[in-house]
């Protein structure tokens, strides 16, 4: 039994493959459709993005100067998540309220992950410098026209 089986098996494998097949179709009745067949159905979903999160902080260097005489620049750093491809604006205003400067920078387009922005602001050779602007300073952080965060620093004279 086990010779014959295997001889057909092994008579099988020699032989050519079949260039054709002959397959009986039958026509499903109305409603019957299988899953596999149906429309596909496309719904849209409401995706809802991140909720929009940030902070700040003020870096002198080199560290230990507190003096516009000593500050060569500052770095404010702003961490964002949850913004997506907007304006990043950093508004810096002088001890009497005055806008000093203001500078931009385009998020990316990724709300998921968190994005860091650095803003250097020259201060050895600058009106700071010149003038010396001491006080509390402001900076405001704006995404698109919506303020973020405000913080203070202070230049001693």
């Amino acid at each position: 039994m086990r010779v014959s089986f295997l001889l057909l098996v092994a008579a099988a494998a020699c032989q050519r493959p079949a260039d054709h097949f002959d397959v009986d179709v039958v026509p499903l009745a109305r409603g019957t459709e299988p899953a596999s067949f149906a429309e596909p159905r496309v719904t849209r979903a409401a995706v809802e993005l991140p909720p929009v999160r940030a902070r700040s902080t003020v870096t002198r260097e080199p560290s230990t100067a507190m003096t516009p005489a000593e500050v060569q620049q500052l770095t404010i750093g702003v961490d964002v998540s949850g913004a997506q491809g907007q304006e990043l604006s950093l508004e810096l205003s002088l001890p009497d309220g005055t806008m000093y400067q203001r500078l931009s920078q385009t998020l990316g387009p990724d709300p998921w992950h968190p994005q860091h922005v650095d803003f250097v602001v020259p201060v050895t050779g600058t009106w700071i410098d010149s003038f010396d602007l001491t006080g509390t300073w402001d900076s405001h952080v704006y995404l698109g026209p919506a303020e973020l965060l405000h913080d203070t620093f202070e230049l001693k004279p």
